[in-house]
């Protein structure tokens, strides 16, 4: 039996938060604050079967039952437990032995991979350490341009520093600011992989530019911006003591003191938009969900939400949690439907569909609220509503066989993961309009003005800038374009290509401005090229006798002043017109003739 995604997201289906079993034992205890507590999955069918369940050890879901629930049994409380009656499965004997494994495995990595900085799970200060050295790539130019810039967003509540990376290229001279991604991770402390995942898309997107193709494209038109760990504090608190951390590997929250002498608040219960609404989070200061006295009260959420308002324009935010392979849109906090949800959704299902395509991986996206349960104060809302930037919370692998202590081998396959479903939402934000052609010709009536239609969507809140909408077109390959406005509007347009005469080849594309000042073109790079019918005869034969002569001239002289659909007698040079340039022509051709 395995717990429901619907119990993971917040928690914990894996070993759980263990809020209770924290104290139970010092950081120094040489066995471990775990040793000997129970993982176990409980069917849960009533409300007295989950008052009684409790009773005996901490559930580890935000909203626990019907169903399977996951539950840290003390010791002395599985004879207790049995005697209830309820069905449960023993999921691990000794939650310490879990983590004393992963210990290992990691040490092992360290020894073994050591300069690999992804061999192994990285204590808060090697994390820092690396993002000094990724920052220095930009002092050698790779190639010139890259920047890379690491930044202080504030500092936590026991004041370690909150550190991040803004990777990016320089904006062109007069070309408008280039979409922001925002990028952040580990609010919750144990989620070792979300930050490792943040800062290996830090590395490519840092390491790659100018190589991978795909990374180029996307730090040519978005500003990155990665803040890894945002909770410093508890994240140090989850590992060893002989790694100068706390020893207590499962820690959720921060590590405020709390009035009530309990340690922690949940920074994503502590977020303002939607705080305290809708039992999507907890007064007690020692559950798990714990919003804090107040929306902002803690200085971790504080400083990234005060860094996100300084980035213009903010598009996208990705907000890494493990695990349950989850992409979580708003609302959280509500189960009303969110603006843009014609956006929304076909994003989340393209994120998911590109992520499924690494690995093979099943992943579920939707609504926060609906997909799982009513979480109110989480980041995504806040930078959806505050910033209207498109926001998902990413719930990395795996789905509860080892939850929050992923083995160390997978931290690459899960930020490989991570990445596709970035790029995905990366490459959409760079979208201001889109401009769809319908029946754009390719051969042209002789004489005849040709129409086709053209519509303009906008996209990612931009909007199309007053009589920006274009029709461009040339004859050939060379030369200044004529500019011919669309007609219509607002969305769907009219472009009208004038009438020409014969054996003429038209370039043409069709072009709008987004009100930053980007100039979108349809389509983007080679111009799209129409005809019209081959001339029957040669230039400045205007009788269609076959010889250029005399007798051309003076049908031109009869014919002054005429025009109409080419070739007709006297247009000498077929382009509906009978004027001084067929005089011009045939003078230029006399003697010629035509066979």
């Amino acid at each position: 039996m395995h717990a429901s995604p619907r119990l993971r997201w917040c928690v914990s289906a894996s070993l759980g938060a263990l809020s209770l079993v924290a104290g139970a034992a010092s950081a120094d205890d040489a066995i471990g604050p775990y040793e000997n507590f129970k993982w176990v999955t409980v069917q849960i069918d009533s409300p007295e079967s989950l008052l009684a369940v409790s009773q005996l050890g901490e559930s580890l879901a935000c909203q626990a039952g019907p169903g399977p629930v996951d539950f840290v049994i003390e010791p002395d409380a599985m004879e207790a437990l049995e005697a209830l009656g309820v069905p449960y499965v023993l999921r691990s004997n000794n939650i310490q032995h879990e983590i004393d494994e992963e210990t290992r495995a990691n040490e092992l990595a360290r020894a073994e991979r050591g300069q690999d900085f992804f061999a192994t799970y990285r204590t808060i200060g090697e994390i820092w350490t690396y993002l000094d050295t990724l920052a220095a790539l930009d002092t050698v130019p790779n190639p010139p341009g890259h920047i890379i810039e690491k930044f202080n967003t504030g500092d936590s509540v026991q004041g370690r520093n909150i550190y991040g990376l803004r990777i990016a290229t320089p904006t062109p001279l007069g070309a408008p600011p280039k979409p922001v991604f925002l990028i952040s991770a580990t609010q919750h402390a144990r989620e070792w992989a979300a930050g490792s995942s943040a800062m290996w898309i830090a590395d490519r997107l840092c390491r790659e530019y100018g190589i991978d193709p795909v990374v180029t494209q996307l730090l040519d038109n978005v500003d990155f911006h990665i803040i890894p760990i945002v909770n410093p504090d508890g994240y140090n608190h989850t590992f060893p003591t002989a790694q100068g951390g706390g020893n207590t590997r499962l820690w959720r929250k921060n590590r405020r003191l709390n009035s009530g002498g309990s340690f922690g608040v949940d920074l994503n219960r502590n977020w303002s938009v939607g705080w305290g609404l809708n039992g999507g989070s907890s007064t007690s200061q020692t559950s798990d969900t714990y919003r804090g006295t107040a929306a902002f009260s803690e200085p971790e959420a504080a400083a990234v939400s005060d860094y996100a308002l300084t980035l213009s324009p903010l598009k996208a935010h990705i907000d890494i949690h493990t695990y349950s392979q989850l992409v979580l849109g708003p609302w959280g906090y509500t189960t009303t439907a969110p603006p843009r949800t014609s956006e929304l959704n076909p994003l989340a299902a393209a994120m998911v569909s590109a992520i499924e395509s690494v690995n093979g991986t099943n992943w579920t996206g939707g609504q926060a609220s609906t997909t799982l349960y009513v979480a109110s104060g989480v980041a995504p809302d806040w930078t959806f509503q505050t910033m209207n930037a498109l926001s998902w919370t990413f719930e990395l692998r795996d789905t509860g066989t080892f939850g929050f202590t992923l083995p160390a081998s997978q931290i690459v396959p899960a930020a490989t993961e991570a990445w596709a479903g970035i790029v995905a939402l990366a490459q959409h934000i760079q979208v201001r309009l889109r401009l769809n052609l319908s029946g754009p010709p390719s051969s042209l009536a002789l004489s005849t003005p040709a129409n086709f239609g053209v519509s303009i969507t906008t996209e990612n809140q931009y909007t199309l800038q007053a009589d920006s909408a274009n029709l461009m077109w040339r004859e050939g390959d060379s030369g200044a374009y004529n500019e011919v406005p669309l007609t219509g509007g607002p969305t769907n347009f009219t472009a009208t290509l004038p009438a020409f005469g014969c054996g003429r080849t038209i370039n043409y594309f069709v072009q709008a401005t987004a009100n930053d000042g980007l100039i979108v073109r349809t389509p983007t790079s080679n111009d799209l090229s129409a005809s019209t019918p081959a001339c029957p005869g040669c230039l400045g034969d205007a009788n269609g006798d076959m010889n250029i002569d005399f007798k051309d001239i003076t049908t031109i002289l009869s014919h002054w002043g005429m025009s109409g659909a080419a070739p007709f007698d006297g247009d000498a040079d077929y382009n509906g017109v009978v004027d001084f340039q067929d005089i011009t022509i045939a003078l230029g051709a006399w003697g010629g003739g035509c066979g």
